[in-house]
Parts: structure tokens; sequence; C-alpha cells
């Protein structure tokens, strides 16, 4: 049974809503064990005294500075968590918190996985075929070649460990489909990724990262970052279009009755909630990145994941691959 260790401390909701989540997650059989101040978990709820609680005297908040952080604030729930699951305590971190923190206190502390440059931070996202996943989406800003290439390896392991695809599509996000489109270090990687084992598709644009062309979508942390932050924009400005057209007039209000069912049903399938958080991958032991808004739904798909990602020996995996890295 894999063991995860919950952070109960940085989430923007508060410590109440990701303690609801991990204690759902307990009830459903998943061993999870939760990072923070003992107190104020056990004053929160009550029914944490059944679980085991990792004191953590101090929090990251999202204001600090990250490095500056993880360095002061030794006793953070970030620092202890990541010694913790170090040091085999558990199998997983799963995390609502500052997100720069949480980056550098687990590299620095759990440590990459052999041979690989840089932890790659990947995000699933919902599709007319299927899910897929985009990375890195903020933790690599600029990257060389190379640090796609081993992306492309990690997302496609995950992929197929955790949502069973079954030799995943991987493409380059580029501003065109053609093989000499790009800045020169996406180039240099279409053709290192043409050389490798993965079932590379080539390059695909912005408009195509939510359709069927790929499974696996890689790109710099900065260009993956933005294309996420307009489709949140994009889904919300959507979202509110369609509910001030329902009400326009009487017409659509009947209208909008009729298509009520079919449009939950859309929004689920849109709903961040359901996909359990942003795993950072590419490290010596799996950790997960949820929203920082999570619901206690949210925060509790985040332990799932990981349970699951952790089953399908995901870490394992992406460490078998690196071999298969030619550049």
């Amino acid at each position: 049974m894999p063991r995860i260790l919950a952070d109960m401390m940085g989430s923007d909701k508060g410590l109440n809503t990701v303690l609801e989540g991990a204690l759902t997650a307990k009830s459903e059989g998943i061993d999870v064990v939760l990072a923070g101040d003992r107190e104020r978990i056990i004053s929160a709820d009550p029914r944490a005294e059944d679980l085991e609680i990792v004191h953590c005297a101090q929090e990251i908040t999202m204001s600090d500075e990250p490095m500056s952080a993880i360095r002061q604030k030794r006793e953070s729930s970030m620092v202890i968590g990541s010694k913790y699951v170090s040091e085999g305590g558990a199998d997983a971190l799963v995390s609502t918190g500052n997100t720069g923190a949480l980056l550098a206190a687990t590299t620095l502390i759990i440590g990459r996985s052999a041979g690989y440059l840089r932890p790659a931070l990947g995000v699933v996202l919902p599709g007319l075929g299927g899910p897929s996943m985009l990375l890195d989406v903020g933790a690599n800003p600029d990257c060389e070649s190379r640090n796609l290439v081993e992306f492309g390896f990690m997302g496609a392991a995950y992929m197929e460990a955790v949502l069973g695809v079954k030799n995943p599509k991987v493409a380059l996000l580029n501003n065109g489909t053609e093989e000499k489109k790009g800045r020169e270090y996406i180039r240099q990687a279409y053709l290192a990724l043409k050389d490798t084992e993965l079932n590379f598709i080539g390059n695909i644009e912005g408009r195509d990262v939510m359709t069927t062309a790929s499974d696996v979508t890689v790109c710099d942390g900065f260009t993956g970052n933005v294309t996420l932050k307009v489709m949140e924009g994009m889904g919300s400005v959507f979202s509110r279009m369609v509910k001030e057209a329902a009400v326009s007039d009487l017409r659509s209000k009947v209208g909008g009755l009729l298509m009520k069912p079919a449009l939950k049903k859309m929004a689920n399938r849109l709903d961040y909630s359901y996909y359990g958080g942003a795993p950072f991958l590419g490290l010596k032991k799996l950790v997960v990145k949820a929203h920082g808004s999570s619901n206690s739904f949210a925060f509790y798909n985040a332990i799932k994941v990981a349970a699951s990602a952790v089953g399908n020996k995901v870490i394992e995996r992406i460490a078998e691959a690196y071999p298969k890295v030619q550049l």
C-alpha cells in the first residue's frame, strides 16, 4: 500500500479544506500521513488523531521567496516533509503550497532521478480525445534541447503508468508544425526526439494542445505556464458567456434548462479538481503539487493520484527510461 504524506500547510482555502480531503482519502483505505502543526490539525478536526502526524512548527506562505524560505524555515512542512519522504517515511508528498518553494525543497532534499538534469512540472489537461499532459508548466522557464527530450520521456512514463495510455504520442509545442520551425533549441530537440524510442509525432501548435493531437506535449516552463494560464482564463470566460447567454431571454432560459445536464457534464470534464494536481517528474520520489485553491475534493484526488502513481511505479519507469534518451 503506497504511503502518502499530505502537507496541511500553505493552502489558500485553509487547513480545514485540505484536512477534509486527506481524511476522505484515509477513509477509502489510502495510507495517509499528515505534515503540519499537530495542535492546529487536531483542533481543526479531532478525527485527525487517528492518523500519524509529522509535527512541523513553521509554515511557508505563498508570499515567501522560495530559496530564503527553505533556508530560514527548516521546521516547515515542506522541508521536514521532503526529508521524511526522502528517508523512506512515505512514498510521495502532496502539497498545495508555494510552488517555487516546493520545487526547491524537493529538488535539494529528495534529489533528481539519476541522469535527469531538471525535474519538470506536468499538468494533466482535459481534451477531445481524453486527458493529455503538458510539461513543463513553470519549473524551468529556460530550457535546452536535452531538457525537452527528457520531459518527453517523463511525460510518456506518467501517462502510461497512471492513465493507462499505451505508447503515448509525444509532441513539441511550437509556433508551426514544420520541422524547421521555432527557436534553435526546439529544432535541436525535434531532431533528438526523432532518434528516440518515443512515439514522437513532431510539432503541434497551441490550438492543438487540447485536441487528440498528442498524449504528451513538451515545452519550456515559460511557454507552458503562459499556455496553461490562457487556457484557464478562456475556460472562465467561456463559462461566464454561456451563463449570460442562457438567461438573456425567455427562449434562452428554457433552452438553458434543457441543456443544463449536458453543460454540467462538460464542466466536470474541464474541472481541474478531477485530475489531482500536477506531478513534479524527474525526482527520486513522487511529489504532487495540488492547486493552491484546491477544495477538499481536489486535494483528495491529488492524494488518490499520488497513490496510483506510486502503485504503478511511475518513478521507477522514469528512471528506467533514462538510458533510452539519445542526444
